[in-house]
């Protein structure tokens, strides 16, 4: 399959749109096993800017979140306008246990459910805690495993990296402490203490946690995946009504457990880790950052970094950054692992199989095809 063919005729019938194109920095590579290897491209136009993806079909294109006077010149010559706040998320970073299945270069189910879970929990940090409008957060597939957030409004352009590392660190919770979240207080008519949390009602990481709990009484497995251990996990599954009685008045302690505050303290620094985990610091820090062209072909997969409606990220496949065509194509796979990413499933191990030639083209991208 000749991937640069099939490149060359998407960006034939895509017209790609970057609002002030004039003030980015461009970056492309040509090379499918290196991301940026010429930067300083600038275009002064839309037009022009989609014709250079047709003439020369890169493997790879980014983008600056910064605008500039001169985005052509040297960084130190460009003159920085201000920046976007920007997000990357990878399901790389959330090191389940799958991942020494397919390892750090590829996505399952598993992983891509886990990745759309966390941009989620993003989303409504966005929203409810820093206040930003739907209509000034868009997001895009990273490509291959994640996804990349854009924030612009005229407060956030010219934020310093020391107030985006700010910004981190609340979406992180670092500096917040179980002492932040719970309390004891003396029960009525016994020496007894109840052990006091947040409710759902509350705003910010308190309501955050709280309602990560009670949406994990579903099961067993959910409450030992936030934290919790698994005998005592059993307990507050059995008692789950009456449990979720207690936390809607900020009540944590209606089931006694062994250990309670040990508990409760592992559950809350689960949470803080998993989210600081997520989330590149060092993509959001930095004010000059290329990242990937929304819209664009992913080299190495063979994906389109697509936009996204922000109401549907739960509804993303990765069957929807495919790029399309009517034909079909019968090819001879190895594939490393069981992969059931789009819509059917293949078994590990040599296969002769037919897919449309979006999904072929993934293949070969990832160098699965004999």
């Amino acid at each position: 399959m000749d991937l640069k063919k099939l490149f060359k005729e998407y960006y034939a019938r895509r017209k790609i749109f970057v609002d002030a194109v004039e003030r980015r920095e461009f970056g492309v590579s040509f090379h499918i096993d290196k991301k940026i290897e010429e930067r300083h491209i600038s275009f002064r136009s839309i037009e022009e800017l989609n014709n250079y993806l047709y003439q020369n079909v890169p493997y790879y294109i980014s983008y600056s979140a910064a605008y500039y006077n001169y985005p052509s010149l040297p960084m130190e010559k460009k003159e920085w306008l201000g920046a976007e706040l920007i997000f990357d998320l990878d399901a790389n970073d959330l090191n389940l246990e799958c991942k020494n299945i397919h390892g750090s270069e590829n996505i399952c189910s598993k992983c891509f459910q886990a990745i759309k879970e966390e941009a989620l929990k993003l989303l409504d940090f966005l929203i409810y805690d820093f206040g930003f409008k739907k209509e000034e957060i868009s997001v895009n597939f990273s490509g291959n495993r994640g996804f990349h957030f854009h924030v612009k409004n005229e407060e956030i352009l010219k934020l310093s990296n020391y107030a985006r590392r700010e910004i981190c660190d609340y979406l992180s919770g670092n500096g917040l402490e179980f002492e932040n979240f719970f309390y004891e207080l003396p029960a009525t008519n016994s020496r007894q203490k109840i052990l006091h949390g947040p409710k759902p009602s509350d705003y910010g990481w308190r309501g955050k946690l709280a309602n990560l709990f009670l949406n994990s009484l579903d099961s067993v497995d959910k409450l030992v995946e936030i934290g919790i251990p698994r005998q005592e996990a059993q307990k507050l599954f059995e008692k789950k009504e009456m449990v979720k009685l207690g936390i809607m008045q900020g009540n944590w302690d209606m089931i006694k457990l062994r250990n309670k505050k040990k508990i409760w303290k592992e559950f809350v620094e689960k949470q803080k880790i998993k989210l600081k985990e997520t989330v590149d610091t060092n993509v959001t820090i930095d004010t000059s950052r290329l990242i990937r062209l929304p819209d664009s072909i992913h080299g190495g997969s063979a994906l389109i970094a697509k936009k996204i409606d922000i109401s549907k990220i739960q509804d993303f496949s990765l069957k929807d950054a495919v790029i399309y065509s009517k034909e079909t194509i019968k090819v001879n796979v190895d594939v490393p692992y069981d992969f059931d990413l789009f819509g059917y499933r293949l078994r590990k191990g040599k296969q002769e199989i037919e897919v449309g030639v979006g999904e072929a083209a993934y293949f070969f991208a990832k160098g699965w095809v004999k």
